[in-house]
């Protein structure tokens, strides 16, 4: 066996597979009786430096699968999956952002609601009508118009009142305060998503065309 190459001949069907033996510029078929693990797992035999080396066993098919890339039909047939993915996806994405806004917003004028209800009764309990500021429950002070308890739109006021973390800022909103108003806008909402506050009436408007 040395100095010598073996390969399978695949000529024919395969029943008719033949291992054959290279031997310079002779090929003879190997007898039936070669070994059996030659045969069965189709072995690929290399000669180095005149030398009978077992090589590592190479699997025919696996080698050109791996060798093998993507087809222009194949590719093609994924851009087309990706692109009605983007079709029906990216709107379906955009309307839950749009009502996560429009959520966001109209919770903030149910906060606004709340905080005025909430120093309303505190003020009446306190009994005086004339007051212009009211201590809330944990101590804070909220200035107030006298005998309606509307929360001013100036600090200490709606942001003491609805516990905002400073005047910009009130619990993951925008906030913005002048002397007649209080503005609340949901992140990344355009200017006309925005909650109002109007602190010589109490009024509330919520407009969330922009969300």
């Amino acid at each position: 066996m040395r100095g010598a190459i073996y390969r399978y001949d695949r000529r024919g069907s395969s029943d008719n597979h033949r291992l054959l033996r290279l031997s310079g510029t002779r090929t003879a078929a190997v007898p039936r009786a070669a070994p059996a693990q030659l045969r069965s797992r189709q072995p690929a035999y290399r000669q180095l430096s005149g030398t009978l080396r077992l090589w590592e066993v190479t699997q025919e098919y696996g080698m050109k699968a791996r060798q093998q890339g993507f087809t222009l039909v194949e590719l093609v047939v994924v851009i087309v999956i990706l692109g009605i993915l983007a079709a029906t996806a990216i709107p379906r994405f955009i309307t839950l952002s749009k009502d996560a806004r429009i959520s966001a917003a109209q919770g903030a004028a149910g906060g606004l609601r709340a905080a005025i209800a909430l120093v309303q009764a505190r003020y009446q309990a306190n009994g005086n009508m004339a007051a212009t500021s009211v201590n809330m429950a944990d101590g804070t002070a909220v200035n107030v118009t006298a005998n309606t308890a509307f929360p001013l739109s100036v600090s200490p006021g709606m942001d003491k009142a609805m516990n905002c973390e400073s005047t910009t800022a009130c619990q993951g909103l925008t906030m913005v305060m002048n002397a007649t108003t209080v503005t609340l806008q949901p992140a990344g909402a355009a200017a006309t998503c925005i909650v109002t506050y109007t602190a010589a009436t109490g009024a509330i408007v919520v407009n969330t065309a922009g969300c």
